[in-house]
């Protein structure tokens, strides 16, 4: 399992739309823009969690964000489900799933900075196993 797992767009000079890619996300109620960072969106499955972590957030920059962090930029999206719950991580799965299919992006470890685009052959779930 990759716990950070990093798309870039496909060539190189592409962009994604950031526009689109936050309205798909925004669509889920376990994701809520971060209060400090507008690149990254923070998700967290079950009400009485995401509100603590929201608060918790806005009360303090420097907190931790114990849950699944989106960072949306036009030339990277990354996904980091280490300390996602499992709600999250499906919700980041299927988000995955979507992007792959719809920009067709190439995928790489965050930690190991290796590429995954041939080695997960199109299977975006073998991210996350």
């Amino acid at each position: 399992m990759l716990e950070v797992i990093v798309f870039e767009p496909r060539p190189e000079s592409a962009a994604f739309d950031v526009a689109d890619l936050r309205a798909k996300l925004q669509e889920r109620p376990e994701c809520a823009p971060d209060p400090h960072d507008p690149d990254t969106l923070l998700v967290v499955g079950g009400e009485p969690a995401r509100s603590w972590v929201l608060r918790k957030r806005a009360e303090d920059p420097k907190s931790s964000r114990a849950c699944g962090v989106i960072i949306v930029r036009e030339k990277m999206v990354a996904l980091d489900h280490g300390w996602a719950d499992p709600t999250a991580r499906e919700v980041m799965r299927q988000f995955a799933r979507w992007l792959f299919q719809t920009y067709d992006p190439r995928i790489f470890s965050e930690v190991e900075g290796d590429e995954w685009t041939d080695r997960c052959g199109g299977d975006v779930d073998a991210l996350f196993a």
